[in-house]
Formats: C-alpha cells, structure tokens, sequence
C-alpha cells in the first residue's frame, strides 16, 4: 500500500501554481519581446493565466469548506501519484524559476516551443483532475478550464506562430 497521501486540497494548490508558474513565464516573455504584436499576445496570455489561478483559489475555497480527504476511495494513492508525477514534469513545474529558464531560452521560437509545451502539459493535468473531482465540487469549471486552455493552443498558434 502506498503511504503517500494526496488529498483534494494538494491537487488545487499545484493547479494554482501551475498557473501562476505560467503567469509569470508569460509576464517574462512579453518582457523581453522585441516585436510589439508578440509582446501584446503574450501579455494577453498572462492574463489568461491569472484568471485560472482565479478560478483554482476560488475552487479550493470551496473545497475548503466541503471536503478535505480524497476525491473519492483510491486505496493504492494511484490517482494522486499520476497527478504529482504529470505537476512534477510539467514544464513549468513548481520548484523551476522560469525568469532563469527565459535567460537561457529567450529566442521567439523557444517561446512559442515551450508556451505550447506549457499548455500541453496543463491540459493533461486538469483531464486527471477532471477524473477526480465529483461533479458537485466543480467538474464542470475544469472542463471549461480545459477547454480554455486548448483554446490557448489554439491562440499560440493563430496569434504568436505567425509572428515567429
């Protein structure tokens, strides 16, 4: 039996980080973006990711107030692994300063390579909290979540790509 204990609240906080991690890779970018129009989508996309992170502290409040075990009976902790192994690979995972990963990586096209990479892997994270999270603790804003997130794919590669 595994001894790792991953309760809802966990989940919510390494959401919140994800997208403040995201935030202020988005914040940096547009800071060193030479091009103007870059510079106004990749801001367009910070405020993007602050209004997840929105979204996530407004979640955990309420899990707060309804629940603080488990989603739902995962003896071996499986759910909960998966969801901290997809957090710590994440490209922008919580313990990465992103202000040294754009020092290294700052060229438009590792921008663009890694904001794709970003919400990919936020994708992936949100479709295993979706699995987890009851209906009436709000399953349904992280399928809006996820919607907007491939949505944001979908803005890197209308918006930023042809810029690059």
């Amino acid at each position: 039996m595994n001894d790792t204990i991953f309760n809802a609240k966990e989940i919510f906080e390494i959401a919140i980080q994800i997208e403040k991690n995201g935030e202020q890779f988005y914040a940096r970018a547009a800071e060193i973006a030479a091009d103007p129009q870059l510079k106004k989508a990749l801001q367009r996309l910070r405020a993007m990711e602050s209004e997840h992170g929105g979204i996530f502290r407004k979640l955990d409040k309420t899990l707060e107030k309804e629940l603080m075990g488990s989603f739902h009976f995962d003896p071996e902790g499986q759910q909960g692994l998966y969801l901290k192994a997809i957090a710590n690979s994440h490209v922008f995972s919580t313990d990465i300063d992103v202000h040294e990963i754009l020092n290294e990586h700052n060229s438009p096209q590792e921008i663009l390579d890694m904001a794709i990479r970003f919400e990919k892997d936020s994708i992936m994270y949100f479709l295993g909290m979706k699995e987890i999270v009851p209906e009436e603790l709000g399953k349904g804003q992280i399928e809006q979540l996820i919607q907007e997130e491939q949505g944001h794919v979908l803005y890197i590669m209308e918006e930023i790509a042809p810029l690059i």
